[in-house]
């Protein structure tokens, strides 16, 4: 009979665990998404003191200073992304969303580079599950907007969604019409 209890145990046990119930985050970008930023910069900071050239550990702390609000810190791990490799999806997030917040003239620098690298349409591009293309996007368009560089956020918005081909970014109507496209940029 005591067999039976442990093999039901046993397999009550192997049930939740294959459901996800135990399964513990991977990596930093794990408890990102999951909304835990502390846990997320010791998993960063473990990963990159075990290796200073992973770049996802970098901008993992980058964006994780960033989320924490301690810009200098995160500045730190944005230059270091481009020390290991500037034309990274990590590297060109990393220092996208720092100019978003801390440096609007560099923005349209980062999402330019952004849309060469990884092409404007690529729908479904993630960042280890977290950062969607489409957030990359909202991100950069928003900032390029901001900039008052209404005719590029413009060309990219006719690219990636069903925005009309006759707008005038000469009129503030067509404009406002613009800035409701990248608002609704699902992230």
């Amino acid at each position: 009979m005591e067999n039976h209890k442990l093999i039901a145990f046993l397999t009550i046990v192997l049930l939740l665990s294959g459901c996800g119930l135990f399964n513990s985050p991977q990596t930093g970008w794990d408890y990102i998404y999951q909304d835990d930023p502390v846990s997320a910069l010791t998993m960063f900071q473990n990963a990159y003191n075990e290796n200073t050239h992973d770049i996802k550990a970098v901008s993992g702390l980058a964006y994780t200073y960033l989320l924490l609000q301690e810009e200098d810190s995160s500045w730190i791990y944005v230059e270091k992304c481009s020390e290991v490799d500037s034309t990274s999806k990590y590297t060109i997030f990393s220092s996208l969303i720092y100019s978003r917040f801390y440096s609007l003239e560099q923005t349209d620098r980062w999402y330019r580079k952004y849309i060469s690298t990884f092409a404007v349409s690529n729908i479904g591009f993630y960042i280890d599950s977290t950062i969607s293309n489409g957030s990359m996007n909202k991100i950069g368009l928003s900032g390029e907007f901001l900039l008052e560089e209404y005719d590029y956020a413009y060309s990219i918005m006719q690219q990636i969604s069903s925005i009309s081909d006759s707008l005038n970014m000469n009129l503030q109507t067509d404009k406002a019409i613009l800035w409701d496209y990248i608002s609704r940029i699902a992230e």
